[in-house]
């Protein structure tokens, strides 16, 4: 019994000499560190400067010498190298609170070798009205220049780098009254800026401004520049903020989307003052809320356009007509929601599905055409709209409105869309094709109009004649006189689309009257 103790307690003591021996192993390793610190860290002019192996130097806080407090005044011009015993090393980095509280700092000259300006580096520099910030500086960290309420002016330099800000609003506290910013940006601003100048090597801005800050203008250098930003969001970009665009110092109300541009980028006018917008036959997309919240008035999309996207006009209250592409297949969802200005909405018989909420609160819309090849109208899609007088449906099969499993994309049957509000079923007309007005007075939610007429449909538009010439010869449609490129569409006279294409010579089977469409102009022919 007795051995066994001795033995334990010997046990116990050696391993506490181990544990004390490990103890001041990792003080002395922490001692060798902080002194190599201390070591490494000089005076050479009249900034501190902490040397590393790698023959780099980084500023630091100048308040580390003795507990001596040294603040800065007037102008700092950092080096792009410093020198010491004979060796010289380059200035890579400003590190944290470097410039901390020097209040009576009033500029500063970052070289080009910087990549990083740490956290806090120049928090609480009241003075310092002016900053520019060279195309080589790879991050600014968090709250760099938080506090700095003197800064007027801050220019990024033009270049095709990425510069990167961590999200912790590194400009907090700022109120710019000139911001330019001139090559791509990632970050939280923090601050605000009363003009923005976007320049011509800028490609992608996540940023987000102080929304207390009034944003007067948006200037733009480039407008095909302009067009190819991609914006993280809406808030990225500055139009957000109420600014207006101003291109060659004039206030842009009409904005041209030059032909080398095939697809409008997502938030690309979001909130902008632009009440005219010319689209080229060269777009072929228009991106998430592309316009949404614009001041835009009309609205006339080319041909070329395939695809629009969510939101991409959202309540734009002030678009009084609207003139769809004739190449769409689908209307998404709240595409138009909100556009409170709209009296008409013509869906062309390209389109196939009009989704959830499409046109919502469109509260002056009175007329609604829906054209001969939709097959599906979403929940809601014209509701909201108490308006509505006259729904003209082209369509030779009633449209399914039944609902979608997001899922899946499959239709489920016990969910049932509503179109319409309530009300409208009571006070509007449904004009339908004639052959088809049984099927529409059995066909849900069709049948719940009070009122439904039929009719003869000559296509989505009036038939009317220009320089284009239709013929039939050899049981075939001859088109003569449209232009290189022109889009033909036949559909027979209940408004089924027949052919889409090119072709100038198109074969038709059967008899009868058929409705030819070239590039929006009409015609109607025999077989």
């Amino acid at each position: 019994m007795n051995l066994n103790l001795n033995m334990l307690m010997k046990r116990i003591q050696v391993d506490f000499v181990k544990w004390l021996v490990a103890v001041l192993l990792l003080c002395f390793i922490s001692m060798e560190m902080y002194a190599l610190e201390c070591e490494g860290t000089y005076k050479i002019g009249n900034l501190y400067y902490m040397l590393y192996d790698d023959m780099t130097a980084k500023v630091r806080d100048n308040q580390y010498g003795g507990g001596q407090a040294e603040y800065v005044s007037g102008k700092v011009i950092i080096p792009p190298t410093v020198e010491h015993d004979g060796v010289t090393y380059t200035v890579t980095g400003i590190n944290s609170e470097a410039f901390a509280n020097c209040t009576e700092l009033e500029a500063v000259d970052i070289p080009r070798t910087v990549k990083i300006i740490d956290e806090r580096a120049f928090q609480n520099c009241v003075g310092l009205s002016e900053l520019f910030i060279p195309n080589t500086l790879e991050e600014i960290r968090n709250q760099a220049f938080v506090g700095c309420t003197g800064l007027k002016k801050l220019f990024f330099e033009d270049g095709e780098q990425r510069c990167r800000l961590e999200s912790a609003s590194p400009f907090e506290g700022c109120s710019l009254d000139e911001m330019y910013i001139g090559r791509s940006l990632g970050f939280s601003f923090g601050g605000g800026a009363h003009s923005v100048t976007i320049g011509k090597y800028v490609t992608y801005l996540d940023i987000s401004f102080d929304p207390h800050v009034k944003m007067s203008r948006v200037n733009i250098e480039d407008l095909e520049s302009w067009c190819k930003i991609e914006f993280r969001n809406q808030n990225s970009n500055p139009c957000y903020y109420g600014a207006e665009l101003y291109f060659n110092g004039e206030k842009m109300t009409h904005f041209a989307i030059p032909n080398t541009i095939t697809e409008i980028k997502d938030y690309a006018f979001y909130g902008s003052c632009i009440t005219s917008v010319e689209i080229p036959s060269s777009v072929c997309s228009i991106g998430f809320q592309a316009f949404a919240f614009s001041d835009l008035t009309s609205v006339e999309m080319p041909n070329s356009v395939t695809d629009i996207h969510w939101l991409s006009f959202a309540y734009c209250d002030k678009m009084k007509s609207l003139k769809l592409s004739n190449s769409l297949t689908t209307i998404n969802n709240q595409s138009f929601l909100g556009c409170t200005s709209l009296m008409s909405a013509v869906i062309p018989s390209s389109v196939k599905e009009i989704g959830e909420e499409a046109f919502y609160r469109c509260n002056a819309l009175t007329s609604v055409t829906i054209g001969a090849n939709v097959e599906y109208i979403g929940n809601l899609a014209f509701g909201g709209n108490k308006k509505i007088e006259e729904v003209y449906c082209e369509a030779p099969v009633p449209p399914y409105c039944y609902g979608k499993d997001d899922i899946h994309i499959r239709p489920i049957d016990d969910i049932h869309n509503q179109p319409f509000d309530d009300i409208i079923y009571a006070s509007a007309t449904l004009y339908v094709p004639e052959i088809k007005l049984e099927t529409y007075e059995s066909a849900d939610p069709w049948m719940n109009f009070w009122n439904i007429e039929g009719r003869m449909f000559d296509s989505v538009t009036n038939v009317d004649s220009d320089r284009v010439e239709v013929s039939v010869s050899d049981g075939a449609l001859h088109v003569l006189g449209a232009s290189e490129g022109a889009r033909i569409e036949v559909f027979s006279m209940t408004g089924v689309l027949l052919y889409s294409g090119g072709d100038t010579v198109i074969p038709i089977d059967g008899h009868g009257i058929f409705i030819v469409r070239v590039d929006g102009s009409v015609y109607k022919v025999m077989i």
